[in-house]
């Protein structure tokens, strides 16, 4: 019988241990599902052409409930309608609650070969046919999952239009390699400068030179040095600002210093310019606001990484709903913002740029296309 009460004892004192209200064990279960928005229910999205940078749709969804207060994660799938999600499109994983889309990001999804394959399909009256689509959303908390309600919508997609060809040049030289652009003064490799059609001799172009001491020539194709452009200076390397075809000389950069360069030639002027640029974004929608006078060092700029491998600048930062611009050098003698002229391209000394909310996002900026400036903003 001794025996007996000793061991339930032992019963009760692991029972008092286990059940210590300071240490509680919190089981994760299925309680709410999350409720996407029916805005979009029913309705018909609009895509065009002139209206590419402006945000199409934003997803919104209401906070699963786990019964706990750990974060979950969300996967926002988009699909065509009647398919089941079967080759649903993917947004990726976050903790935020929205996903927004922009006419262009729209439109390209619509009509990517590898995503839907919804090119243009036009009814006996010549009138876009719109495409039947369909979202939900799929709420993780370790292995416990939950889904949303499926919203339908139908999306008008629009033809973009073939853009005037541009005159162009290329520059070519000795910071090809280092720089992750192929060989060496091989014109096949070359970095392509743009002009415009109003302007066919005005050529520019952002280019990533990693070494100092670089030397380059500018050539008017990329099958061959014929019709090369040189500097008019004394020795290989020079940069004296101006270019010549006979007696020429390598060009170089204004310091020697490599460098992430905006290069301006004009072939008319024999004339030619670089500016070294380091960019970052700025604005009341980034942590630090707007600089000001009393800000000459740049504090207020969120500064961004160059990655030579996709030839893009990054940064991942918390944002407010607000306006933002970017910016190089902690200046504002060259800044980047919205699409004023309806080319498809950001535009220097443009508009203010916008997010509609709050939260965590990756913002990359693409200069690596001549005059064709683009940006997007993800959350993360």
């Amino acid at each position: 019988m001794k025996y007996l009460v000793k061991f339930l004892t032992l019963i009760l004192v692991f029972s008092i241990i286990g059940c210590d209200d300071e240490d509680p064990v919190t089981i994760a279960s299925v309680v709410a599902a999350p409720s996407i928005s029916s805005e979009l229910n029913g309705s018909t999205v609009v895509l065009t052409e002139a209206t590419s940078s402006n945000v199409a749709v934003t997803f919104t969804w209401s906070p699963a409930d786990f019964d706990v207060t750990t974060v979950e994660n969300y996967e926002l799938l988009m699909g065509m309608a009647g398919n089941e999600f079967a080759t649903a499109h993917s947004f990726g994983t976050t903790s935020n609650t929205f996903v927004s889309l922009t006419v262009n990001e729209f439109n390209n999804l619509l009509i990517d070969p590898d995503i839907f394959n919804q090119t243009v399909m036009r009814d006996e009256n010549d009138n876009i046919i719109p495409a039947q689509m369909e979202a939900k959303v799929i709420a993780s908390l370790g292995s416990l999952t939950m889904e949303s309600d499926v919203i339908t919508f139908s999306v008008v997609p629009f033809e973009a239009s073939e853009p005037a060809p541009l005159e162009d040049f290329f520059v070519v030289g000795s910071f090809l390699a280092a720089s992750g652009y192929g060989n060496d003064w091989t014109p096949a490799d070359a970095v392509q400068i743009l002009a415009t059609e109003e302007d066919d001799v005005s050529f520019e172009g952002f280019v990533f030179m990693a070494d100092d001491g670089s030397q380059y020539k500018f050539l008017p194709t990329n099958e061959s040095f014929d019709g090369d452009y040189g500097d008019t200076g004394d020795s290989d390397g020079s940069f004296s600002g101006t270019i010549e075809q006979e007696d020429e000389v390598n060009c170089g950069t204004p310091d020697g210093t490599g460098g992430y360069y905006l290069i301006r030639m004009n072939s008319e002027t024999l004339t030619y310019s670089l500016d070294k640029t380091s960019w970052a974004v700025t604005g009341e929608a980034t942590p630090n606001g707007w600089p000001d006078d009393n800000d000459p060092e740049g504090s207020a700029d969120q500064d961004m990484t160059y990655d030579p491998d996709t030839k893009t600048w990054s940064i991942d930062v918390n944002l407010t709903a607000g306006e933002f611009k970017f910016r190089a050098n902690d200046a504002w003698d060259l800044n980047l913002g919205g699409d004023d002229n309806g080319d498809g391209s950001m535009d220097f000394g443009g508009g203010n740029l916008s997010i509609d909310a709050g939260g965590s996002y990756r913002i990359v900026l693409d200069l690596s296309n001549s005059r064709q400036y683009t940006y997007s903003v993800t959350p993360n």
